[in-house]
């Protein structure tokens, strides 16, 4: 008996050591906003979590300690702290739509007008409209992926 809780105890703490070799990364996780999987009436976070407690496979580890952010406005989603194999399984799922990972995004310009090639010098509309002051000009490309299911 003694040689049995031993072995698995030898067990745990190798498949413990395996996963903290793994990297960690941040990945956004985008999940359809009526899932098959999502109670009705649960908190969003909730559910968040449980696809997390299906994924993270180390004992040891609360899983709810990888999330990092539960997003409910512009998209159903969660950012979460991952590895690979924990990718794969969450790729599995049919609420998941995708997954993306973390990465920087740099500032194109600071300068709208600039950009658009508007002059604050020149007369009409551009003028007549107080330089565009009090309103934000933005751009946001977002391509989708072939493999959408949109």
């Amino acid at each position: 008996m003694e040689s049995s809780t031993l072995f698995s105890f030898l067990c745990l703490l190798l498949s413990l050591v395996f996963i903290q070799a793994q990297d960690l990364q941040t990945y956004i996780v985008q999940l359809h906003l009526h899932g098959e999987t999502r109670p009705p009436f649960s908190p969003k976070l909730q559910w968040h979590l449980s696809f997390l407690a299906k994924a993270v496979f180390s004992g040891e580890e609360d899983s709810s300690s990888r999330l990092l952010y539960s997003y409910h406005s512009a998209m159903e989603s969660f950012a979460a702290r991952l590895i690979e194999s924990e990718l794969e399984f969450l790729r599995e799922s049919n609420d998941v739509l995708s997954i993306r990972d973390e990465r920087k995004i740099e500032i194109q310009t600071t300068y709208s007008y600039k950009f658009l090639g508007l002059s604050p010098t020149t007369e009409g509309a551009w003028l007549k409209f107080g330089f565009g002051r009090g309103a934000i000009i933005g751009v946001l490309h977002w391509s989708l992926a072939r493999k959408s299911k949109f």
